[in-house]
């Protein structure tokens, strides 16, 4: 990606240097490097404020928002919520990151309306795994083991059928 960004800055492709920088930051988050992704995010954040690109601008902050659910620092959601320039209040990774706070905080029932809030907004297997994922490790801070562990089995289901259809799909 790297290569890709320096290449498309050569060539004045600005637009296209961000979008490569967000992706850059995914990688970094990928592989659990949580500063080196927010520095790569907040700055694609920043030329979006001048340079406004909606949709590069509202995947970046949801990038942000997975950050900020991994590291643990959930008191900060609605300022990050704030910087988009479309209404994101409503979007299933702001639920699953309310959803986390709750429970860092050992409000379950709060915890548990944002859960069913994001369910209500799932659209397809993916966003089937990331409640699961935020569900496992919300119904482990509350010391309930048991569910945790059939949340975990859950989620492997999930990746499994993922895995499954992705062997069947042609290539070309």
């Amino acid at each position: 990606y790297e290569l890709a960004r320096k290449l498309y800055e050569a060539d004045g492709k600005t637009r296209y240097q961000y979008y490569t920088k967000l992706d850059i930051g995914n990688t970094y988050m990928r592989l659990n490097k949580y500063d080196l992704a927010q520095k790569e995010i907040l700055e694609v954040i920043e030329w979006c404020r001048t340079n406004p690109d909606n949709m590069l601008m509202c995947s970046a902050i949801e990038h942000l928002l997975l950050i900020n659910a991994e590291t643990g620092e959930n008191d900060n959601i609605d300022t990050i919520i704030s910087l988009s320039p479309t209404d994101m209040s409503d979007k299933m990774i702001v639920h699953l990151n309310h959803a986390l706070a709750a429970a860092h905080l050992k409000d379950s029932s709060k915890a548990t309306a944002h859960i069913n809030q994001a369910w209500a907004r799932a659209n397809n297997i993916q966003d089937s795994l990331y409640i699961y994922h935020f569900d496992f490790k919300i119904k482990k801070l509350f010391g309930d083991y048991a569910n945790a562990l059939d949340i975990f089995e859950e989620m492997y289901h999930y990746q499994d059928t993922i895995t499954r259809e992705l062997f069947y799909t042609p290539l070309l």
